[in-house]
């Protein structure tokens, strides 16, 4: 049994679904979600919801009624000394890939963010399946699918929402996706743009682009994986310092593909984090 604990935006919620997944196929045996952060009463103005169950996903989930919860609840609050075979496993630099973790063997819960690739690259190709909308596009999706098949394109992200609101992110400059776009005119020919954003009104009224374009302006907060989905079946991408874009250009599947993406991943004195792929592009 491997429990892994899920909190914030559906990102987060595949980063830390990955990392348990990556144990549970390792030890052979199922992965239980922690959910109980979503019962907490919020008063932030962004609200998460667990997403996962929209996805393709694997889990069970931990009912309140059941001793395991019990068990989880202990020991997640005394930890190495829990009376139960379990063991608390919290990461403590979020930054920073910790491979000791991938050697952990059953009964363990998980805590943390795991922002690194490398903690699930080992079973990209079953999360390739996995972490896709479990129904399939209404029309308003596929025809937007069709038509990101058919052109050369590039998914672009703006993500501000929140980062507007705090200084630890910081909100990329248009400087960045100017150059990022004038790479991909010198790599790409006839490319087309896909806008992607939590604030497509700002976009369209702060933006100039060179490229043919179109925004993308059709999923709300309930159906957000799909504009995920959507990203990941453009040919290329510009990401934002986000984890929504970095799944969408790290789940592309594109043999071909050019990903661009900031070099400095968060406002503060570490600015990177261990979660860029060699070869992706930089800026």
């Amino acid at each position: 049994m491997i429990v892994s604990k899920i909190y914030g935006g559906l990102a987060g919620q595949m980063l830390q679904y990955s990392i348990g997944r990556h144990l549970s196929i390792k030890n052979n045996t199922d992965l239980y979600l922690d959910t109980t952060w979503y019962n907490k009463k919020k008063s932030s103005k962004f609200i998460r919801d667990f997403g996962l169950h929209n996805l393709n996903t694997c889990y069970k989930i931990i009912g309140r009624k059941e001793i395991l919860w019990w068990k989880i609840k202990i020991t997640n609050k005394i930890g190495i000394f829990s009376p139960f075979n379990l063991k608390l496993f919290k990461e403590t630099d979020f930054a920073k890939f910790n491979s000791e973790v991938l050697n952990e063997g059953d009964y363990i819960i998980l805590d943390g963010y795991w922002n690194s690739y490398k903690y699930f690259e080992d079973i990209r190709d079953i999360l390739l399946n996995e972490l896709r909308p479990k129904q399939g596009p209404n029309i308003q999706n596929q025809h937007f699918l069709t038509k990101i098949r058919k052109e050369n394109s590039i998914g672009v992200h703006f993500r501000r929402g929140d980062y507007a609101l705090t200084t630890f992110h910081g909100i990329l400059s248009k400087k960045y996706y100017s150059e990022a776009i004038d790479l991909i005119f010198d790599e790409v020919q006839n490319p087309y743009l896909f806008i992607f954003s939590d604030e497509p009104e700002w976009v369209q009224s702060n933006m100039e682009f060179s490229l043919p374009y179109e925004i993308v302006n059709i999923n709300k907060d309930d159906t957000n994986f799909w504009d995920l989905e959507l990203m990941k079946n453009c040919k290329h991408n510009i990401i934002a310092n986000s984890g929504f874009s970095w799944w969408a250009a790290w789940l592309n599947n594109n043999p071909d593909k050019i990903v661009i993406s900031p070099k400095n991943w968060i406002n503060t004195e570490k600015t990177q984090i261990d979660n860029i792929p060699n070869n992706w592009i930089l800026l």
